[in-house]
């Protein structure tokens, strides 16, 4: 992996399932954006491709630690 943290949706509707592999990934050195649903993830996935004022990205769940 290169020095730059590559950032993945993860969209699982079970708790449980959306924790492990949160952590995991996370642990793989992911930034993760993480949904629970298809609509919840696409509304998070559109929003955070668009930077805001000042080359800001908004927020959605976003991880880089273990989740939960």
């Amino acid at each position: 992996m290169t020095d730059a943290a590559a950032t993945l949706l993860l969209v699982e509707d079970d708790d449980a399932t959306r924790t492990f592999l949160a952590d995991n990934l996370s642990a793989d050195g992911y930034e993760l954006l993480v949904a629970d649903c298809a609509r919840d993830g696409r509304g998070c996935w559109r929003r955070s491709s668009r930077p805001r004022a000042g080359g800001r990205r908004p927020r959605c769940s976003r991880t880089a630690g273990p989740v939960g």
